[in-house]
């Protein structure tokens, strides 16, 4: 079969990905390979010993991607798409392979970032970070739990950032400093920041200042966004220190916030009520903060093991939600201005507090790496709510609204504790084999504390019960090497993921009398354990002139949860029909099935250009379906079938070109949508073709400088996270961005 005749792809694009593969295939050269090395198999690895499909992002090409948001940092990356919640939250979860959410497990610097939530339809809470700064970023695509434990049951993003030593041998052990600047149009965003490494109290050190500001971001259509006004800060300090020739101590602390003020004109209009009923002013403060703090000890050649590694780390976040709206309807009696004159203030809050440890042995024995590992998560989870109602007209307050008091918690506080141990050997089989074989087990458990607040928006009356569950995840994989530059990988792999106490527990309502917008979660206390298993098989080929990846992969998902309306619930006058309750419940889906095959090119095109001319072609190919194995319906976490092309040339070491094309299909196959039980249109992206151009200059090893101009020809489209959407709403205000720049310096001294 051809894979390229899926693609929405124009006919330059379809050739220039057939001749970069010919040319590699048709290749032949005996150089050493240059391996990257890859720490995401949690033992230190190059990219070739690992069974299974991996991306790595390093420093050089995060430097020029210049990401300020995950989107930016994985646009290039075919299979993984950044799931979005409008342009208020922004960038939320990662979907690998057509699974996201918590499901993806992230990764920083050892530290398990925090969980994303959903709040009003939307998630949130995944995108706390500064990805300008990064090392590198690896993506372990399918289950991994056999390493990792439970939420990495569909993949796992690995994130790094500068190591003050490695940035110290850059300079020959001096000092050094930079400082960077930027300008994005898109949503007029400006990034400055200060770096400086040098040796301290005996060791290596580094301290990384960033500050962004930002407005609303543009889309590519008539539809007035919300006007957004917001900033950003974080701060990375990190030190190294080696005591002894085999001892390894990294400190780290890590601090990010984020505060954005909206003003949400899209809620000002017309509600339902007495005539003329309407909202007049709409407004929301939105602040995030993660700071985490950890130690690292790593000792080596201690005899029984050749390395020994334990980490601690603490880290707690915070979200919190300040929203302001003015409700106004006329008297039509006009004996006063109006019957109800009402502003509305709310507040919601979401903390997270966590402490981890993990210990690694390593040990070598014959031909066995064996790696043996335990891993320790405790934390504490709280969402409180408040909202109070103030009566303009006669000066009153009330913090009952809509039959729910206030403060109210839409999940119990809970403390949450997860422990996993596991074994990993990597064994030498042949000289050509190498089989790779593991095990764990997980605990998990969470103990609710379900008080008066929680009570108050309980109104199925549920039950908290403490709840736990184990998994036993085995995982094997097979590195065959047919020859220096060929190799055969496989790998059959799990998943776990203990069912949230959100989705457990979770009892809240969003009541705005506008169709489609009024809505409850009521509580499920039988949800069971996700559980997933994943089976690749994939060909490497790589030599001096270039390198090819393909595989295929079959991923099978148990007990999948997912939302479902399960009804709507009157409560006159304001929420009747049209605007009736909608009811949710979180559940198990029976079985959810992904299929897909990628593709992974690079060529060096040195020999095909001028004489001093240097270059490189990169292609990326995702072909993927999924299916809900309860009623053969599509998935709309599935994205389109993708492909990117990039395209670089150097004339010389000052100068670079760089030309992108991303081409996505129809995103078909969404989710039937119904409400009040009428079926509804489902929107279903059309594909697009989007192309994009950098110029890149630096004169020295100190100053470089890069003008970016994304969605060169202003295509409208639509990104594949609106998928399943009413078709009939308002599709303009989710378009994505028009035509955009971006402005780069970098200089270091």
């Amino acid at each position: 079969m051809n894979i390229y005749s899926k693609l929405n792809l124009n006919p330059l694009a379809k050739a220039v990905s057939a001749s970069l593969l010919y040319s590699i295939a048709f290749n032949s050269y005996s150089d050493d390979i240059e391996q990257i090395e890859v720490s995401v198999s949690r033992i230190q690895s190059t990219i070739n010993e690992i069974p299974a499909s991996i991306s790595v992002i390093n420093k050089e090409e995060i430097q020029k991607l210049a990401p300020n948001k995950l989107s930016d940092l994985l646009r290039y990356q075919a299979g993984i798409t950044v799931e979005k919640s409008g342009d208020r939250h922004g960038d939320a979860n990662i979907n690998i392979r057509g699974i996201g959410g918590n499901r993806v497990l992230i990764v920083k610097d050892g530290i398990v970032m925090p969980e994303g939530f959903g709040s009003a339809g939307t998630s949130q809470g995944r995108g706390n970070f500064d990805p300008f700064n990064l090392q590198q970023v690896e993506i372990l695509k399918g289950p991994a739990s056999a390493l990792y434990g439970s939420n990495a049951l569909g993949g796992v993003v690995l994130m790094t950032s500068a190591d003050p030593e490695s940035l110290l041998e850059q300079s020959n052990g001096k000092a050094r400093q930079s400082v960077n600047a930027g300008y994005f149009s898109q949503d007029e965003r400006y990034r400055v920041g200060v770096s400086a490494a040098g040796k301290v109290a005996g060791g290596s050190a580094l301290v990384q200042l960033q500050h962004q500001d930002f407005k609303e971001s543009d889309i590519n259509s008539d539809f007035d966004s919300n006007p957004k006004e917001g900033d950003s800060n974080s701060v990375l300090l990190k030190w190294k220190y080696r005591p002894s020739d085999n001892q390894i101590i990294d400190l780290i602390a890590d601090y990010f916030k984020q505060e954005a003020d909206n003003t949400l004109n899209t809620n000002i209009g017309p509600i339902k009520g007495p005539p003329g009923s309407k909202v007049t002013l709409s407004t929301a403060n939105d602040q995030s903060s993660v700071f985490r703090a950890g130690i690292k000890h790593q000792i080596f050649d201690l005899g029984f093991a050749d390395k020994v590694q334990w980490q601690i780390d603490y880290q707690k976040s915070n979200y919190k939600q300040f929203e302001q709206e003015q409700v106004q309807a006329p008297n039509l009696s006009q004996l006063s201005e109006f019957t109800r004159n009402t502003i509305e203030f709310e507040w919601e809050e979401f903390k997270q507090e966590q402490i981890g440890l993990n210990l690694l042995v390593e040990k070598e024995i014959n031909e066995h790496h064996i790696l043996v590992g335990i891993d320790l998560i405790n934390k504490t989870l709280s969402r409180p709510t408040y909202i109070e109602q103030k009566d303009l007209i006669s000066g009153t307050s009330t913090n009952v609204i809509n039959g729910y008091s206030y403060p109210g918690k839409s999940f119990p506080d809970a403390d949450i504790t997860q422990y996993g141990a596991f074994f990993q050997d990597h064994f030498q089989f042949t000289d050509n084999v190498k089989l790779v074989a593991g095990i764990r087990y997980d605990y998990f458990e969470n103990k609710p504390d379900p008080d008066e607040a929680y009570q108050n928006f309980n109104r199925a009356n549920a039950i908290t019960e403490t709840f736990s569950d184990d998994s036993i995840s085995p995982h094997l994989g097979l590195v065959w090497n047919i020859s220096e530059q060929t190799s055969v990988f496989s790998n059959y792999s799990t998943g776990f993921r203990a069912p949230p106490i959100a989705q457990q527990y979770k009892s809240k309502s969003i009541l705005i009398p506008v169709p489609g917008v009024p809505h409850e979660i009521v509580p499920n206390n039988d949800l069971s354990s996700e559980e997933s298993r994943g089976i690749e098989l994939g060909l490497r080929w790589n030599n001096q002139v270039g390198s090819i990846e393909v595989s295929a992969y079959d991923n099978l998902y148990k007990d999948f949860i997912d939302s479902k309306t399960i009804g709507y619930r009157e409560a006159p006058p304001v929420f009747t029909g049209k605007t009736a309750i909608r009811q949710i419940q979180y559940k198990n889906v029976s079985e959810v099935s992904i299929k897909g095959l990628e593709l992974a090119a690079n060529l060096i095109l040195d020999d095909y250009l001028p004489r001093g001319f240097s270059g490189d072609l990169k292609s990326a190919i995702s072909i993927i379906d999924g299916e809900n194995k309860l009623d053969g319906s599509g998935l709309n976490s599935v994205a389109p079938n993708s492909a990117v092309i990039g395209f670089a040339i150097r004339p010389n070491e000052q100068w670079q070109f760089d030309w992108h094309i991303r081409g996505v299909s129809k995103a078909d196959d969404a989710e039937p949508l119904t409400r009040h039980g009428k079926p509804l249109p489902a929107f279903e992206p059309a594909g697009y073709l989007v192309q994009d151009l950098a110029l890149r200059y630096a004169p020295n090893n100190e100053l470089s400088l890069s003008l970016g101009i994304y969605n060169a020809f202003d295509k409208k489209y639509w990104e594949s996270h609106n998928k399943g959407r009413d078709a009939a709403g308002e599709l303009d205000a989710t378009a994505a961005s028009g035509r955009n720049l971006s402005l780069n310096a970098n200089y270091s001294f």
